[in-house]
């Protein structure tokens, strides 16, 4: 297998350390990573089974509609991995 990335590691550890949701702009600015690359990589966590978008969502000036929030996903949460296999 690969190694996981800088950025994903970067967005992970900060979500740890926040222990909250958070936007993915938000998410972008702490952990000092682009906005277009913390959106990818958020696509790929939550397909990974790693992170999953809150049930909240948050009302942010400039913006229409509710943006939504980002968390860890809890170890009970995680998918085993036998089943993620299959």
């Amino acid at each position: 297998m690969r190694p996981v990335g800088e950025i994903r590691q970067a967005l992970t550890r900060k979500m740890r350390e926040l222990g909250k949701p958070v936007t993915a702009r938000v998410l972008a600015a702490l952990a000092c990573v682009g906005f277009e690359a913390t959106r990818r990589t958020l696509g790929n966590l939550i397909r990974d089974g790693l992170v999953r978008k809150s049930p909240k969502s948050a009302r942010v000036p400039g913006v229409k509609r509710p943006v939504p929030l980002y968390e860890l996903r809890m170890p009970e949460q995680l998918p085993l991995f036998a089943e993620a296999l299959a």
